[in-house]
């Protein structure tokens, strides 16, 4: 599985976009098996959990490229707190940034795979430029299916809702 990353990596060197565009069909429902050529080594073929996970992964990094191998998804989707929103969770309130990632993280089975996609869409389309770790997402997703997806909610939970906010006036 860790060659995926590697193939990923280097189809994104070489700037292949022929290459980056069929990866991202592997995103759209019924089109998938345009995919399953460059994704056969990975055990990418099929529609398993598992192989949707490697044709997710795949797709979204086709069309988010932005990797880093740091944090977990919920502090990437921290990323796209604005201050207001930043502000009413200092406050205990909740913004529509949060309700969304409560819809996220209530997911059962395989609808965990079409709430990561519109994230990351989210994420891509951000004024600033907001990195995804894949490897680490590739892992959480497929331990989504395990006993360990109670772990995987709870370290998105607080990666999401650990918001450090500037209090400039307590410097004062």
């Amino acid at each position: 599985m860790n060659d995926l990353m590697e193939f990923l990596k280097q189809l994104k060197k070489e700037d292949n976009r022929g290459i980056m565009a069929i990866l991202r069909r592997g995103l759209i429902p019924g089109q998938n098996q345009r995919t399953w050529p460059l994704l056969a080594r990975f055990n990418g073929i099929g529609d398993s959990y598992r192989e949707r996970v490697v044709q997710t992964i795949a797709g979204l990094f086709a069309l988010h490229p932005v990797n880093r191998e740091a944090g977990n998804f919920g502090k990437t989707c921290q990323a796209l707190m604005n201050d207001d929103e930043r502000a009413k969770l200092a406050n205990g309130e909740e913004g529509p940034l949060s309700r969304r990632f409560h819809h996220l993280l209530a997911a059962d089975g395989e609808e965990i795979l079409d709430r990561v996609v519109r994230f990351v869409m989210r994420i891509k389309s951000h004024e600033t430029v907001i990195p995804v770790d894949y490897k680490k997402l590739r892992d959480d997703l497929l331990n989504w299916q395990t006993h360990k997806k109670d772990k995987v909610r709870t370290e998105w939970a607080k990666g999401f809702w650990n918001v450090q906010t500037d209090d400039k006036e307590s410097d004062a």
